[in-house]
Protein backbone atom coordinates (compact mmCIF):
# COMPACT_ATOMS: atom_id res chain seq x y z
CA UNK A 1 0.00 0.00 0.00
CA UNK A 2 1.85 3.29 -1.29
CA UNK A 3 0.41 5.97 1.06
CA UNK A 4 -0.61 9.35 -0.07
CA UNK A 5 -1.81 11.48 2.63
CA UNK A 6 -2.15 11.76 6.07
CA UNK A 7 -4.13 13.29 8.54
CA UNK A 8 -5.19 13.46 12.39
CA UNK A 9 -7.87 15.26 14.14
CA UNK A 10 -8.17 15.84 17.83
CA UNK A 11 -11.66 15.15 19.21
CA UNK A 12 -12.26 16.30 22.72
CA UNK A 13 -15.20 15.03 23.27
CA UNK A 14 -13.89 11.47 22.62
CA UNK A 15 -10.03 12.41 24.12
CA UNK A 16 -8.57 10.67 21.03
CA UNK A 17 -7.03 11.14 17.87
CA UNK A 18 -8.93 10.12 14.62
CA UNK A 19 -5.98 8.98 12.15
CA UNK A 20 -6.62 8.55 8.91
CA UNK A 21 -4.33 7.95 5.54
CA UNK A 22 -5.12 7.42 1.97
CA UNK A 23 -3.11 5.40 -0.33
CA UNK A 24 -2.84 6.12 -4.04
CA UNK A 25 -5.23 3.14 -4.52
CA UNK A 26 -7.99 5.56 -3.60
CA UNK A 27 -8.39 3.97 -0.31
CA UNK A 28 -8.98 5.87 3.08
CA UNK A 29 -8.42 3.82 6.41
CA UNK A 30 -9.57 5.31 9.73
CA UNK A 31 -8.41 4.70 13.46
CA UNK A 32 -8.59 6.42 16.76
CA UNK A 33 -5.64 6.69 18.81
CA UNK A 34 -5.45 6.97 22.34
CA UNK A 35 -2.85 9.18 23.93
CA UNK A 36 -1.07 6.21 25.02
CA UNK A 37 -0.76 4.85 21.33
CA UNK A 38 0.21 8.88 20.49
CA UNK A 39 3.16 8.74 22.55
CA UNK A 40 3.94 4.98 21.88
CA UNK A 41 4.05 5.80 18.26
CA UNK A 42 6.69 9.09 19.03
CA UNK A 43 9.06 6.72 21.29
CA UNK A 44 8.96 3.83 18.65
CA UNK A 45 9.33 6.10 15.70
CA UNK A 46 12.06 8.21 17.28
CA UNK A 47 14.19 5.51 18.56
CA UNK A 48 13.88 3.27 15.28
CA UNK A 49 15.42 6.38 13.39
CA UNK A 50 18.30 6.26 16.03
CA UNK A 51 18.32 2.39 15.18
CA UNK A 52 18.39 2.36 11.82
CA UNK A 53 21.63 4.71 12.15
CA UNK A 54 23.47 2.68 14.60
CA UNK A 55 22.74 0.09 12.27
CA UNK A 56 24.87 1.83 9.26
CA UNK A 57 27.66 1.50 11.66
CA UNK A 58 26.83 5.57 13.76
CA UNK A 59 27.68 4.87 17.79
CA UNK A 60 24.69 5.59 19.42
CA UNK A 61 25.04 9.38 20.36
CA UNK A 62 26.11 9.96 16.39
CA UNK A 63 22.95 8.29 15.85
CA UNK A 64 20.90 10.09 18.02
CA UNK A 65 21.88 13.39 17.36
CA UNK A 66 21.90 12.95 13.33
CA UNK A 67 18.16 11.60 13.71
CA UNK A 68 16.97 14.87 15.55
CA UNK A 69 18.82 16.64 12.92
CA UNK A 70 17.29 14.92 10.16
CA UNK A 71 13.79 15.08 12.38
CA UNK A 72 14.18 18.88 12.85
CA UNK A 73 14.73 19.15 8.85
CA UNK A 74 11.08 17.16 8.43
CA UNK A 75 9.13 19.33 10.57
CA UNK A 76 10.56 22.77 9.28
CA UNK A 77 10.03 21.62 5.49
CA UNK A 78 6.72 19.81 5.71
CA UNK A 79 3.57 21.66 4.00
CA UNK A 80 -0.05 21.19 5.43
CA UNK A 81 -2.68 20.88 3.07
CA UNK A 82 -6.35 20.17 3.15
CA UNK A 83 -7.08 16.51 3.46
CA UNK A 84 -8.75 14.75 0.49
CA UNK A 85 -11.17 12.12 1.34
CA UNK A 86 -10.87 8.71 -0.78
CA UNK A 87 -13.55 6.51 -2.05
CA UNK A 88 -13.14 3.26 -0.70
CA UNK A 89 -13.18 2.53 3.40
CA UNK A 90 -11.25 -0.54 3.66
CA UNK A 91 -11.79 -1.08 7.44
CA UNK A 92 -15.51 0.58 7.15
CA UNK A 93 -17.17 3.67 7.78
CA UNK A 94 -16.27 3.65 12.02
CA UNK A 95 -12.56 3.90 13.01
CA UNK A 96 -11.67 0.96 14.93
CA UNK A 97 -9.73 1.50 17.80
CA UNK A 98 -5.75 1.05 17.84
CA UNK A 99 -4.88 -1.72 20.67
CA UNK A 100 -1.50 -2.24 20.65
CA UNK A 101 1.34 -0.75 18.83
CA UNK A 102 5.03 -2.72 16.93
CA UNK A 103 7.49 -0.91 14.95
CA UNK A 104 10.01 -2.71 12.91
CA UNK A 105 12.70 -2.07 10.48
CA UNK A 106 12.16 -3.80 7.37
CA UNK A 107 15.29 -3.07 5.13
CA UNK A 108 15.25 0.35 4.40
CA UNK A 109 11.75 0.70 5.51
CA UNK A 110 9.93 1.40 8.87
CA UNK A 111 6.93 -1.35 9.80
CA UNK A 112 4.10 0.18 12.35
CA UNK A 113 2.17 -2.71 13.24
CA UNK A 114 -1.24 -1.95 15.11
CA UNK A 115 -3.62 -4.22 16.32
CA UNK A 116 -7.15 -3.08 15.99
CA UNK A 117 -9.93 -4.19 18.17
CA UNK A 118 -11.84 -6.63 16.10
CA UNK A 119 -9.25 -9.00 15.85
CA UNK A 120 -7.48 -6.93 12.67
CA UNK A 121 -3.65 -5.80 12.80
CA UNK A 122 -2.51 -3.04 9.93
CA UNK A 123 0.91 -2.47 8.78
CA UNK A 124 1.97 0.41 7.26
CA UNK A 125 5.15 0.42 6.08
CA UNK A 126 7.26 3.79 6.04
CA UNK A 127 10.39 5.18 4.63
CA UNK A 128 12.06 7.47 6.70
CA UNK A 129 10.96 10.40 5.45
CA UNK A 130 7.07 9.89 5.95
CA UNK A 131 7.80 8.31 9.53
CA UNK A 132 8.99 11.59 10.11
CA UNK A 133 6.53 13.54 8.82
CA UNK A 134 4.22 11.23 10.56
CA UNK A 135 5.74 12.02 14.04
CA UNK A 136 5.33 15.97 12.44
CA UNK A 137 1.31 15.17 12.50
CA UNK A 138 1.21 14.00 15.81
CA UNK A 139 3.37 16.17 17.19
CA UNK A 140 1.04 18.80 16.34
CA UNK A 141 -2.11 16.98 17.20
CA UNK A 142 -0.69 16.22 20.50
CA UNK A 143 -0.22 20.05 20.93
CA UNK A 144 -3.96 20.81 20.21
CA UNK A 145 -5.14 18.24 22.62
CA UNK A 146 -2.88 19.44 25.10
CA UNK A 147 -1.84 16.07 26.27
CA UNK A 148 1.38 17.72 27.59
CA UNK A 149 3.66 14.56 25.80
CA UNK A 150 7.27 15.58 25.38
CA UNK A 151 8.71 14.67 21.64
CA UNK A 152 12.35 14.24 21.13
CA UNK A 153 12.53 17.40 18.89
CA UNK A 154 10.33 19.72 19.91
CA UNK A 155 8.44 21.39 16.72
CA UNK A 156 9.75 24.50 15.74
CA UNK A 157 6.04 25.12 13.85
CA UNK A 158 3.61 27.76 15.02
CA UNK A 159 0.43 26.48 17.04
CA UNK A 160 -1.88 23.77 15.28
CA UNK A 161 -4.91 23.89 13.85
CA UNK A 162 -7.32 20.68 15.87
CA UNK A 163 -7.44 19.28 12.16
CA UNK A 164 -3.73 18.75 10.73
CA UNK A 165 -2.89 16.98 7.03
CA UNK A 166 0.46 16.50 5.39
CA UNK A 167 0.45 15.31 1.58
CA UNK A 168 3.41 12.85 1.40
CA UNK A 169 5.26 10.79 -1.12
CA UNK A 170 4.07 7.55 -2.01
CA UNK A 171 5.97 5.00 -0.17
CA UNK A 172 7.44 1.79 -1.49
CA UNK A 173 4.77 -0.70 -1.15
CA UNK A 174 13.17 -7.16 11.48
CA UNK A 175 13.56 -6.08 14.32
CA UNK A 176 10.83 -5.23 17.21
CA UNK A 177 11.56 -2.37 18.91
CA UNK A 178 9.74 -2.33 22.16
Amino acid sequence: MSIRQLNATYSKEEDRVLFRFTTVANEEFRLWLTRARVAQILALGTRAAEVKLEREDHIPSQAKAIAEFRQQAVQQNTPFTEFEPAAQLPLGEVPPLVLEIQMSIENELFALQMKLSGGKTLTMRLTEDLLGKLRVLLEKITQSANWGLVSAAPSQAPNPSPESSTPTPPSDSGKILH
